[in-house]
């Protein structure tokens, strides 16, 4: 046998060595042709190098080694890693790190990743990197800098976090993901969150200093700030806004969607109880 896939590929050095440290079960058609290429073509030599560090070679880790960077294909991740869907995970992961961390270099990166303990999920190597971010990627709305401060890193997230006392450093992921970002409005301090859309933003809450809710009236001055930079309002909290209490009464509010101190205040002098009773 060895001499055989010896005399058809002499190029392949060290391929019965990696084909030894196979499952028993047959590979794929094109799982073998990869092991070749990779042994063969001397761009694939890194990739092969680590393939003959592996003392048992999973069957993902012949496709997963080829959808990696030549930079990223190291132990570290290798062993890490329990499929080529995890591997393209990694690769957008490394390219969002880059994105949200300016200068960050693929040195660097290869450089923490070789430092990694043992037992250390690459989970936590990526959100540890994406909660240093220097700046968040997704184009923010134009407001106005004397009232309201975008909070476009991990910096300002933490420092925010101190002087609200809330929660806003456990959403620094969440930011440099591109989903949310948070808004802090300087004339009555509040932190403001926006979801992101396709195309810009829409006004998800606004919470004062440890959480507290906000006065309708500055909710709805905020409201009409953001409206104005081109954030876009959920029709509860504008042309529908006259009818949430309307929802309140029938009992048909979202507990997940309808903020009740944002709802319209206007019959907020009749006495509560008569809603209770409803």
């Amino acid at each position: 046998m060895k001499d055989f896939v010896r005399r058809l590929f002499p190029d392949a050095h060290g391929l019965m060595g990696t084909l030894a440290r196979l499952p028993d079960k047959p590979l794929s058609i094109q799982d073998y042709q990869t092991l070749v290429e990779l042994h063969t073509l001397p761009e694939h030599r890194t990739r092969a190098a680590v393939l003959r560090h592996l003392p048992n070679i999973p069957e993902h880790a012949i496709q997963t080694i080829r959808v990696l960077p030549a930079r990223y294909v190291c132990l570290p991740v290798l062993n890490r890693l329990r499929s080529v869907e995890q591997a393209t995970d990694f690769v957008r992961a490394v390219e969002l790190i880059k994105r949200v961390n300016m200068g960050v270099t693929d040195g660097n990166l290869r450089k923490s990743l070789d430092a990694l303990r043992p037992g250390t999920p690459l989970r936590n190597w990526i959100t540890r990197w994406l909660e240093k971010a220097t700046n968040f990627w997704v184009p923010v709305p134009f407001v106005d800098p004397s009232e309201m401060i975008l909070l476009q890193s991990a910096d300002a997230m933490r420092d925010a976090a101190k002087r609200f006392e809330n929660c806003l450093e456990g959403k620094i992921v969440q930011c440099a993901l591109g989903r949310v970002l948070y808004v802090e409005y300087l004339p009555t301090p509040c932190i403001i969150q926006l979801e992101s859309l396709s195309d810009g933003w829409v006004f998800e809450s606004v919470h004062g200093v440890k959480n507290t809710s906000v006065d309708p009236a500055t909710t709805q001055l905020v409201l009409k700030k953001l409206h104005a930079c081109g954030v876009q309002i959920p029709a509860r909290h504008w042309q529908a806004v006259r009818f949430n209490r309307v929802a309140r009464l029938a009992r048909v509010l979202d507990p997940f969607r309808d903020q009740v101190d944002l709802i319209d205040n206007e019959l907020a002098s009749l006495d509560g109880r008569m809603f209770d009773a409803a």
